[in-house]
């Protein structure tokens, strides 16, 4: 069977925050696209590029840490890439992945929409990282002066030289505050500093979506704009061409997510249940499996209920616990492999929390898996192997995120758990 779906995603660690899929599932939806577009919490660079190339992911955006981590990793890089150290989207051509970087573009088109001229001005950086180095990239031969800040004062040293600029501690980020014509913030969310002092004509251009409580005075320009910016270029790249802005602004203002559930998806073996119950036990949250609801709901076991009934009775009874679930708060729900079957089944799904679609290579899966109570395992493994790839876009096109369960179970564990906790705080 020939999956004619393009796949696309937002890479990272933390990524439960991202705006991105807002922005291009609206777009697709109304370019009537064949595209579903995800968030990806990858542990390391291999896992970014073993797993979008397994899920063949088209492309990805990429953010902090993998910017600068992936450059290293990638032998195909455009200009602006090679010239920054760094990249921010990812394509897959014949499975070979090519780097790009449409930071710079994105930041200096940001100065254009809004009216900002940055000849003559002094410009202070907040942060060191990949979208920092576009920033000094984009404004460093135009600006009077340019200071680069960093906690680690090394790293922010490297940057500066490269570009000829200044640089400091982040600790004495007050001495230059008050003075500063446009400050352009990369720092992370959680990085909290009393902008107070700043220079009320100031413009502070943030990498981020949430205004620090702080800037009061300031104009006050979003991560919205540069995130926006950037987005029409790689759709471009993805889609090879760009609908009109007013749809990428028009997605800013589609509901957002909000959820105190999380639901975990994937294949028999993925590790839901077991992943599921040490996430719940993580976050003081309680823990349910569909399938030993269903169990309960029916009293007859799973082959029961298969054998005796069919199939289409299991998956009716499956859809009804699931729109029952509706009302729990602060739960972690695992779910069968086949809960992704029905439409309707899906779009509840969505409805009932945040799903994490918990992915597995075949092999793994068949390795754990218990089949003694999965009736569909209890097949030719060429069947399973079909069953296992037809679900596979079911998976991914009902997801809210997706995490590989093939790494590490301890760092899993404290990478979702501190990425959904970071999430819900921001909120």
């Amino acid at each position: 069977m020939v999956d004619n779906y393009n796949y696309y995603a937002v890479v990272g660690n933390p990524i439960s925050h991202s705006l991105s899929p807002y922005i291009f599932n609206h777009v697709f939806k109304g370019a009537a696209s064949n595209s579903y577009y995800t968030r990806f919490l990858a542990l390391s660079e291999k896992d970014v590029l073993e797993t979008s190339k397994d899920l063949k992911i088209r492309g990805m955006n990429v953010t902090a840490p993998y910017k600068e981590k992936l450059f290293h990793s990638i032998n195909n890089l455009d200009d602006f890439a090679k010239e920054v150290g760094a990249l921010n989207v990812i394509t897959y051509m014949a499975g070979i992945p090519f780097g790009y970087n449409t930071d710079v573009k994105g930041i200096l088109n940001t100065f254009k929409e809004i009216n900002i001229d940055i000849t003559a001005r002094e410009i202070l950086i907040l942060g060191a990282g990949g979208a920092a180095r576009a920033a000094i990239k984009a404004v460093h031969d135009k600006a009077l002066k340019v200071v680069v800040l960093n906690r680690t004062s090394e790293k922010a040293k490297k940057l500066a030289d490269e570009y000829n600029i200044e640089y400091d501690s982040l600790d004495n980020y007050k001495d230059y505050i008050c003075n500063t014509d446009v400050i352009i913030s990369t720092l992370p969310d959680e990085a909290v500093l009393d902008f107070g002092s700043m220079n009320k004509f100031a413009i502070f251009v943030d990498a981020n979506y949430h205004k620090p409580q702080a800037i009061k005075h300031a104009n006050y320009v979003s991560g919205e704009y540069w995130l926006i910016n950037q987005a029409i270029l790689t759709y471009d790249m993805f889609a090879w061409y760009a609908p009109e802005k007013k749809e990428f602004n028009k997605s800013l203002h589609q509901p957002r997510k909000k959820f105190s559930n999380i639901i975990l998806t994937g294949f028999s073996g993925a590790g839901k249940s077991h992943l599921g119950k040490k996430i719940a036990d993580e976050l003081g949250m309680d823990f349910l499996d569909t399938d030993v609801e269903i169990e309960k709901y029916r009293k007859m076991s799973i082959n029961d209920i298969f054998s005796k009934l069919s199939e289409h009775e299991f998956r009716n009874t499956e859809l009804e616990i699931l729109q029952k679930m509706h009302v729990c708060q602060n739960t972690v729900i695992a779910t069968g492999g086949g809960a992704v079957e029905f439409e309707a089944s899906r779009k509840q799904l969505l409805a009932n929390g945040f799903v994490i679609y918990c992915y597995a290579p075949f092999d793994i899966c068949m390795q754990r898996a218990d089949n003694t109570n999965r009736p569909n395992l209890r097949q030719s493994e060429d069947k399973i192997a079909a069953l296992y790839h037809k679900r596979k876009k079911l998976y991914f096109t009902s997801s809210d995120m997706i995490v590989n369960t093939n790494n590490d179970e301890e760092k899993l564990i404290r990478d979702i758990t501190n990425d959904i906790k970071r999430t819900i705080s921001l909120k």
